[in-house]
């Protein structure tokens, strides 16, 4: 059992979802943050967890927060450290490393939460959304824009 936890930076894994239609735009989230108040745009996605691959995880994600069932997952695009941190066990936060895949599918989005909308938007849109949040690193970005 870890009684302390290590003084290295820790990481969880995470896939996030490129996903384009047959128009060529991509579905992106507009969330609104649980304050109420701050919103950013991300893409479908969220961690890997225990016993899953990173395909898995994915189609499970992607599904809970889209309702899309149906995607084609195409190839791998990118994988860097995020700059989320996220809290663990109340004494320190972790890290974001995450996988993005380029995905198909012309499936009809569904509304998932409140603070969640979902736009098809064009590709370089996408990105220029993502430079506004700092969480997206800029060679995850460089790589969307050359879809």
């Amino acid at each position: 059992m870890l009684n302390t936890l290590p003084k290295e930076s820790l990481y969880n894994i995470g896939v996030k979802a490129a996903i384009l239609n047959s128009n060529g735009q991509m579905l992106a989230l507009h969330i609104t943050r649980s304050n109420g108040t701050d919103t950013y745009w991300d893409l479908p996605g969220g961690r890997i967890v225990d016993g899953e691959t990173p395909e898995q995880a994915l189609r499970r994600e992607v599904a809970e927060e889209t309702g899309i069932t149906e995607i084609a997952i195409d190839h791998h695009l990118s994988m860097a450290v995020s700059g989320v941190k996220l809290p663990i066990f109340n004494t320190k936060k972790v890290g974001v490393v995450f996988s993005v895949y380029v995905c198909h599918s012309d499936s009809i989005i569904q509304e998932p939460e409140e603070r969640i909308t979902m736009h098809w938007l064009p590709v370089r849109e996408v990105a220029a959304n993502f430079r506004a949040n700092s969480d997206w690193p800029v060679e995850v970005i460089e790589r969307i824009e050359s879809l």
